[in-house]
């Protein structure tokens, strides 16, 4: 029997409510009456007064209120009222079923360890807990959380073995968890049973990274939730977080710059040491100064010896949590990089533009890392732009055939690289014929204007500059770059949302922007580098800005990062068709594969990747490409919400909230055994009937 959220034990002994009548019928009996006395005297008249008094009355009335008192939590006591945590009364029925969901968060950050047990060995424990408490006619589900979320059965079973078989087997990934996804397939599944009580349990680290966007609004009220936190409040954590690669398809024998971030997830400052190491060659290694909660570089400096595929590892110590202490990154080094200049300027003319811009392009003739320069006409330009054409410089064009606009999007789609400075009259028209063949989605920051020139003697100069972009950021402590003079360049209005503006004039207008497009790039130039527009090219700068500017743009499919639980690809090149492709993990182990074969090259996609490192397409035992897997970084900060915090998340559904140490056991076997009382309304039924003594003891003095 249920009664104002309590349960009795003992519901048949409800009958010796009957008893509570008792002290009433005794105060009526008792209850005095006026006698007549014949001749009184004074001290019996004082006597009969007094007993009359509204002062009598008053204690011959408390002392019926104790009485029923005592009896009312007399009878409570013998009626032995269980209260279930967190429950309300319609679901604390013991004698009626239920169906229970337990959902264990099975990413990444559940593995931490150190020093102890990990969240994820907790959240077992409390699991099989749960489903030996849960009564013997109940159902249930266990659902492990990862990327997707795993069901042991399509809804609740009773069939308990299975699920303990499934929870003692089941091990952390090394994936972020998706719990929209969790809290969707519990209501689903629940929504499908009827006639009973419905309960999910949440057994997780409460990661704040994962959890502070979930989306309870949807949970249905007749659900009552469980949260179980078994996250470490003080958990600390170094992680490399992310790398960075300039140029990210080096050339042979050209600089290379590697930058890895590393994370201080602690209170505790610390120096470590990071490592880079390629392939089986000798490490690299640098001093790193982590402050508290903070987070560190480390550069890495290097030439690329010989042209191939490589995998680069970057590492820090091993900590608590080692998934994230390493992070990989593949390098495809080519022979020369493939630049293709399209222009229709003439070239032989003292101040072409086309003329300075191949000659910065190659400083140094013969060099080994020096680009593979080609200078075409735009009418021929769409049969020079092949598969390894990494950048295409656009400039002085005067059209642009159809052909030619049909293959600039194609090839920057697929990861090349595009440079367009607008050095010519036309250059709105190109712009639009170039989003009209990418169907209206070519990205255009700079809507173009008048061609400005200024008059004789006048000029603009640069008043604004990105010195944090890669691009710019070696010009930061000098002003070569401010001291360069415009005479000629196009008004522009910013497009609001697309791309990146580098550069400004002095009178406002946009001089450099940037846009992404598809896995390639467009770097938009509004100057130019004939002696009638500028003079960049007379200038010192002009060498190093344009070799920066190739750097920047040398992105490419090869540099795709792939994060745990998603599909990874890389793009080989067969170099025979005898033989065939095989595909390992990161440990060495046969994995399968889709292949889509482009002439010379073969599209892979791995469509499952389970751990961190590298996915590996070999011909005939040689190593053609590398797919680089890794953590998501947000998995690498162990902060966790507070219980006040859950609760507030989960505000508007019957939570409950608890730890998942020894007292959060506790709770949970009072959530399904509940808390006896009956020992409190015994001792409160004794504390009344002492008072009752104590105050007719006090009444007789």
């Amino acid at each position: 029997m249920n009664l104002f959220g309590l349960t009795f034990a003992n519901p048949a002994l409800l009958v010796g409510a009957l008893a509570l009548f008792i002290p009433y019928v005794i105060h009526l009996l008792t209850r005095r009456t006026p006698r007549r006395i014949v001749f009184p005297t004074l001290q019996f008249l004082q006597k009969a007064q007094a007993n009359q008094s509204r002062l009598f009355r008053l204690r011959h009335l408390l002392l019926m209120l104790l009485r029923t008192a005592f009896i009312l939590l007399l009878l409570i006591a013998f009626l032995r009222p269980i209260y279930y945590e967190g429950r309300d009364g319609a679901a604390s029925n013991p004698d009626a079923n239920s169906a229970h969901i337990i959902v264990v968060d099975a990413s990444a950050s559940m593995g931490y360890q150190a020093g102890g047990f990990s969240p994820f060995a907790r959240a077992q424990r409390l699991a099989e807990e749960i489903l030996d408490q849960i009564g013997a006619d109940d159902t249930a589900n266990l659902i492990l959380v990862g990327r997707m979320p795993s069901a042991s059965f399509p809804g609740p079973s009773a069939n308990r073995f299975h699920l303990k078989r499934d929870l003692q087997a089941a091990e952390p990934t090394f994936e972020r968890g998706d719990m929209d996804a969790a809290v969707a397939a519990c209501i689903k599944q629940l929504s499908a049973v009827d006639d009973v009580s419905k309960h999910i349990h949440f057994i997780s680290d409460f990661q704040r990274t994962n959890w502070a966007a979930v989306d309870f609004s949807a949970m249905p009220s007749d659900i009552e939730t469980t949260f179980i936190g078994v996250g470490d409040e003080h958990g600390a954590n170094i992680a490399v977080t992310s790398l960075s690669v300039r140029p990210s398809t080096p050339a042979l024998g050209e600089p290379v710059e590697l930058t890895a971030e590393i994370a201080n997830y602690s209170g505790r400052g610390d120096t470590i040491t990071v490592q880079l190491a390629f392939d089986d060659q000798a490490p690299l290694r640098r001093e790193v100064v982590l402050r508290p909660n903070s987070v560190a570089t480390a550069e890495f400096r290097f030439r690329a010896n010989k042209a191939g595929s490589f995998e680069a590892t970057v590492s820090v110590p091993v900590d608590g949590m080692t998934s994230d202490d390493s992070r990989y990154t593949a390098l495809d080094v080519s022979e020369r990089v493939r630049v293709l200049v399209i222009s229709d300027a003439d070239t032989s003319g003292r101040e072409s533009s086309t003329r300075f811009l191949a000659r910065a392009l190659s400083p140094a003739e013969g060099g080994v890392s020096a680009p593979d320069v080609q200078v075409v006409s735009t009418f021929g330009a769409a049969e020079a732009i092949l598969p390894d054409t990494g950048i295409v410089i656009l400039d002085a064009a005067a059209a642009m055939p159809d052909a030619l606009a049909e293959r600039l999007h194609e090839r920057v789609t697929d990861g090349g690289a595009l440079i367009h400075f607008l050095s010519g009259p036309n250059e709105r028209a190109l712009q639009e014929q170039l989003a009209a063949y990418s169907q209206g989605e070519w990205p255009t920051p700079l809507q173009l204007g008048t061609r400005v020139r200024l008059r004789s003697g006048e000029f603009s100069r640069l008043a604004q500059a990105n010195f944090d972009d890669p691009l710019l950021k070696k010009f930061r402590e000098s002003d070569d770059l401010r001291e360069i003079e415009f005479y000629s360049y196009h008004a522009t209005d910013r497009v609001a949302g697309v791309g990146q503006v580098l550069m400004r004039y002095n009178d406002e207008n946009v001089a450099m922007a940037r846009a992404s497009h598809g896995q390639g790039m467009i770097l938009t130039c509004n100057f130019s580098a004939g002696l009638d527009d500028s003079d960049l090219s007379k200038r010192t700068v002009f060498v190093p800005i344009v070799q920066e500017m190739i750097k920047s743009c040398r992105t490419g499919a090869a540099r795709a990062e792939f994060l745990i639980g998603q599909p990874a690809s890389l793009v080989a090149t067969r170099a025979d068709s005898t033989g065939g492709f095989r595909f390992t993990g990161p440990g060495g182990e046969e994995l399968s594969a889709s292949v889509e074969q482009r002439d010379a090259e073969a599209a892979v996609l791995f469509s499952k990747t389970a751990s961190p490192g590298f996915y590996r397409a070999t011909l005939n035992g040689e190593r053609l490409a590398s797919a680089a897997v890794n953590l998501d970084p947000r998995e690498s900060n162990l902060s966790v919400l507070t219980p006040e915090q859950v609760e507030q998340l989960a505000a508007g559904t019957r939570a409950t909230v608890i730890a998942g140490d020894r007292a959060g056991v506790d709770t949970l076997g009072q959530m399904f055994d509940g808390r006896p009382l009956w020992h409190y309304f015994a001792a409160a039924a004794m504390a009344l009937l002492v008072l009752e003594l104590a105050l007719q003891w006090l009444w007789r003095r």
